[in-house]
């Protein structure tokens, strides 16, 4: 809480903002609370990824929407975690994050598909290069189609099981 307090003094973010902190396996928020919950890049960190989704499921609205990233373990930043990871016996990937455990695409669908229908998929690359997307007719940062397996990140966009 203590971070978050000195992150909203230095972005002078409003004071009526309400901090709540808790687990992301017990999220501190009534059932049905949410229409659309993002999960940015957290999924991957967690031994245990199916109970963050169970929770997620749980404080979404029937039929909300998850909008949930997660890294490419075929991309250059996942191969190379996968090759720091067999090598060198190391999980972290930096030294201001725990560990990652980057998840193959089956083992996420089948998670996801627990509490969601997958509506739509993206690939993110965080740096795109202008020459590249025009040579390959990608546009920006997002990238659909073949090309989609080399992205940085995955980009799922899912609706709640009724």
């Amino acid at each position: 809480t203590d971070f978050l307090e000195k992150r909203m003094k230095l972005f002078q973010l409003d004071k009526r903002l309400k901090i709540k902190t808790g687990s992301l396996n017990r999220i501190p928020f009534k059932e049905n609370t949410y229409e659309t919950v993002t999960c940015l890049e957290r999924l991957e960190t967690l031994p245990q990824p199916e109970a963050m989704l169970s929770e997620i499921s749980r404080v979404l609205k029937p039929e909300g929407t998850l909008i949930l990233t997660t890294w490419n373990p075929r991309s250059i930043p996942g191969v190379s975690h996968r090759i720091r990871t067999r090598l060198l016996k190391k999980t972290q990937v930096t030294s201001n994050e725990g560990p990652v455990y980057p998840l193959k695409k089956g083992l996420l669908k089948s998670l996801l598909n627990s509490h969601f229908s997958i509506l739509k998929t993206y690939g993110i690359n965080l740096f795109p290069n202008r020459s590249a997307g025009k040579l390959l007719n990608l546009e920006g940062f997002s990238t659909v189609g073949p090309l989609k397996g080399l992205c940085r990140l995955n980009v799922y966009i899912c609706r709640k099981r009724a």
